[in-house]
């Protein structure tokens, strides 16, 4: 969860708990790259959106996880994570929905590069996701079907 978006919508933290899933730290702001920012500036966009996204989640609230925009992880940042309990969670394919390339591409990509104990990135954030919806509905059956099950990563 991006911090600033945290403060615009604090609820989306409790549905997203509700839900059962586990949160994770993606930065203030999303700064690209992350590595350019000093040392100060990295602590604050790690440090300060774990913060906020506690403070929206509640009591007992957790943030095992940070995930550096860009996949920018290096580890001076990844440090400043596991300084404020976090670990690093990257992934295996990356089928860029955040660009909109077409539904098409976005399930083709997943499919072709996915393999067992993979982690895909998608998107909830940054404009019109109708098209990671629409892959995603295509998909989530296509998985199951394919024997893929749904789990946290290891250690989180």
């Amino acid at each position: 969860m991006v911090g600033n978006e945290v403060d615009r919508d604090p609820a989306a933290v409790r549905l997203v708990l509700a839900g059962g899933h586990r949160l994770c730290d993606h930065t203030v702001d999303h700064p690209q790259p992350l590595h350019g920012r000093s040392h100060d500036q990295q602590v604050h966009e790690i440090a300060d959106a774990r913060a906020t996204i506690l403070r929206a989640a509640g009591p007992g609230a957790e943030v095992p996880w940070f995930r550096a925009p860009g996949g920018d992880f290096t580890a001076e940042n990844e440090q400043i994570a596991a300084d404020h309990g976090m670990r690093s969670l990257g992934w295996s394919v990356d089928p860029r929905d955040w660009a909109r390339p077409g539904v098409p591409a976005i399930v083709a990509n997943v499919q072709q590069h996915l393999r067992p104990g993979g982690v895909v990135l998608m998107h909830d954030g940054g404009g019109d996701r109708s098209q990671t919806i629409e892959a995603l509905r295509q998909l989530l059956p296509w998985l199951v079907a394919q024997g893929y099950t749904f789990d946290f990563p290891a250690g989180g």
